[in-house]
């Protein structure tokens, strides 16, 4: 336990300096981690389990649903995708391309379905790559996304893609796409660029259905993966008819944040009711106890 604080509190240093592109400084804090743990190495596969570093419990669900692995799974608590991915980040900013790869593909080990390592994926590729990678990458992405924002960063790279092989218009929407849906991790378009991409290219701001017709033609991805949506909503149902109001909660959230569906709004807040409720029931119960 000591051990993981001190591992979250170095990293959490890290990307402070990150956060204000301070890469340099970030780098050896970094570095010093992937050093301690590449030689105590914790953790290794082997013949019945599989050791992986998900952020979150859907993560773990959406990878034992559909990847469907052999060996059991065992998540591990302290945060090894998360250090490999920042490593890699800050290896791609300074500019050391071989070793930010091999970071990011170790990341990809701990936690294959990490939409924010995919990305980082295909921003490496859309430096030292080709377009085509940079498409795979995100597509990778978006079938494991279920928060907005990375559902929205997905779209950027689609823009990058379509933008490559001059499809201007569907560029331009995916833009928007990732600025609506998107944040402010990703080098998406501003308004201003987005006006200066439509005077330059005499590009048209696209409706959904020119949208549409570009995402079937091109083979673009244009929503998120309908599979997560059932899946999710399969989950919170099961956890409300078990009574875990808690679990019903966190996945009918998730389910909002997807849909944006008023029906699934409205039993999330009935949910949130019942939960908070519980919570000062039990509260007076060991109050009186």
């Amino acid at each position: 336990m000591e051990d993981k604080l001190q591992l979250d509190e170095a990293l959490c240093e890290a990307q402070t300096k990150m956060d204000i592109n301070q890469f340099d400084k970030a780098l050896p804090i970094l570095d010093k981690l992937v050093k301690t743990v590449e030689k105590s190495e914790p953790y290794k596969d082997d013949e019945d389990t599989e050791y992986h570093s998900f952020n979150e419990d859907l993560e773990e669900l959406l990878y034992k649903k559909f990847e469907k692995p052999k060996k059991d799974i065992c998540n591990i608590s302290e945060p090894i995708s998360k250090l490999y991915l920042a490593y890699g980040s800050a290896l791609m900013e300074l500019k050391d391309k071989e070793k930010a790869k091999k970071a990011l593909l170790t990341a990809l080990h701990w936690n294959p379905v990490d939409p924010a390592i995919h990305l980082q994926l295909a921003e490496w590729e859309s430096h030292y790559g080709d377009k085509e990678e940079v498409l795979k990458c995100a597509e990778e992405a978006l079938k494991w996304s279920f928060h907005q924002k990375n559902i929205g960063n997905c779209y950027y790279y689609f823009g990058w893609y379509m933008d490559q092989i001059e499809v201007h218009s569907a560029a331009l929407g995916y833009y928007r796409l990732c600025s609506d849906w998107g944040d402010g991790d990703r080098k998406y378009l501003s308004d201003k660029e987005t006006a200066m991409l439509v005077l330059n290219q005499n590009t048209e701001v696209p409706t959904l259905m020119d949208m549409e017709t570009y995402s079937i033609k091109y083979n673009v991805p244009l929503s998120y993966n309908s599979k997560i949506v059932d899946f999710v909503l399969e989950q919170g149902n099961k956890a409300a008819s078990d009574c875990d109001k808690e679990t019903a909660v966190y996945f009918f959230s998730i389910l909002y944040e997807m849909t944006g569906s008023e029906n699934v709004k409205d039993t999330l807040d009935q949910l949130k009711e019942e939960l908070e409720m519980e919570t000062e029931t039990e509260t007076d119960t060991a109050i009186s106890v």
